[in-house]
């Protein structure tokens, strides 16, 4: 992906490769890092069933990485509007974070040294100035947590007695949301946002029926 420098492996991947040889596990590193270069999917018929159980994960992060980006963008352009005016073009045209940065200043620099210029700044201020409009650039991105697979998400309530838990629906619901809280929060522990969830259907009755449970009706 453009602009991208890096992307997480997590250590709940690491089964998919243990089951393979070294040169199988070498085939797939070498289609993981093409899919992250250039989005294509390998064509590997043994490795690709492995491949698209890798893929989810690597989706998911690329969105929140664009997502990132996308809030660099708009924090940039506000800091320079904040210091230049909406009319400058020249300022609101500029996208890449270092090159703004660099510019912002060697003009800030300019003002307070440059005999042509009017306005005298004090050091004070243009410190406080570029101080202002690098809080607003240089985003931190954060972290991004560990989310689990469908197959993960079934394993681990059915390893804690949870099977009748509708995990599926869990699933969907964070998938689609990103796996962020209502607030927007990232979840930092999706095992403990499943049993609670767990306990909240089971005091609401809202638990799927079992085999088992049919036989007793």
């Amino acid at each position: 992906m453009e602009d991208k420098k890096s992307f997480v492996m997590y250590l709940d991947n690491k089964d998919v490769f243990y089951e393979l040889n070294d040169k199988q596990a070498g085939r797939l590193i070498k289609a993981i890092f093409k899919y992250q270069e250039t989005g294509e999917i390998t064509d590997d018929k043994t490795l690709k069933p492995l491949f698209i159980s890798l893929k989810t994960t690597f989706d998911r992060d690329n969105k929140k990485w664009e997502e990132i980006k996308r809030k660099r963008s708009e924090a940039g352009k506000k800091g320079m509007e904040n210091r230049w005016g909406k009319d400058n073009k020249k300022y609101q045209n500029i996208t890449n974070d270092n090159k703004r940065y660099q510019d912002i200043t060697n003009i800030t620099d300019s003002v307070s040294g440059s005999v042509n210029v009017n306005v005298s700044v004090s050091e004070k201020e243009k410190k406080k100035e570029k101080k202002e409009i690098t809080k607003n650039i240089l985003l931190t991105p954060p972290t991004t947590l560990p989310t689990p697979t469908l197959d993960e998400l079934r394993s681990y309530c059915l390893e804690n007695d949870m099977g009748d838990f509708d995990y599926e629906k869990f699933f969907d619901y964070y998938e689609a949301n990103g796996w962020q809280n209502k607030n927007g929060s990232d979840i930092k522990n999706w095992k403990a946002k499943v049993r609670s969830w767990y306990r909240d259907d089971k005091e609401q009755g809202k638990l799927k029926v079992t085999k088992s449970d049919r036989r007793l009706e």
